[in-house]
């Protein structure tokens, strides 16, 4: 399986993973801790698994860096469709003083999101440093 492809998996399985606890915990965390933390898992097992197929841990950064990239945006991706679509019961009551149930939920809603954003400025730290890693490769190859 191509470093690529491992890395991609390993996203999604990191994405799930999240997904799983989060609804098997409910509610949904109202902080980005818990995706912080799968996501180190993901990586770290991405340079675990590089090592142990007998290369070095050098070789598998590109693909440490994907992960780095893509599990930020899939867990921001789950908690857009769950502040949307999930159940109530999944919806932390993070607007206390709303003037009923319905818009209780309703602004809970809105407000789940707002943390998770800060997902997206790791996943373009980590796109840059990609880059950057791979023009750094390509120059030293030549």
């Amino acid at each position: 399986m191509t470093r690529a492809r491992s890395s991609v998996l390993l996203s999604a399985a990191a994405a799930g993973w999240w997904l799983a606890s989060q609804l098997l915990f409910p509610p949904v965390a109202a902080g980005v801790g818990g995706a912080v933390v799968v996501t180190g898992f993901a990586i770290g097992a991405v340079l675990l698994l590089g090592a142990r197929r007998g290369g070095h841990v050098r070789d598998s950064v590109p693909a440490a860096l994907g992960v780095a990239v893509l599990t930020p945006l899939l867990i921001f991706s789950l908690v857009t469709v769950l502040s949307a679509y999930g159940p109530a019961w999944a919806i932390p009551d993070l607007v206390p003083m709303a003037l009923s149930p319905a818009d209780d939920l309703a602004n809970s809603r809105i407000e789940l999101q707002d943390p998770y954003v800060a997902l997206l400025p790791l996943a373009a730290f980590a796109a840059l440093a990609l880059g950057g890693s791979g023009l750094l490769r390509r120059r030293s190859s030549r």
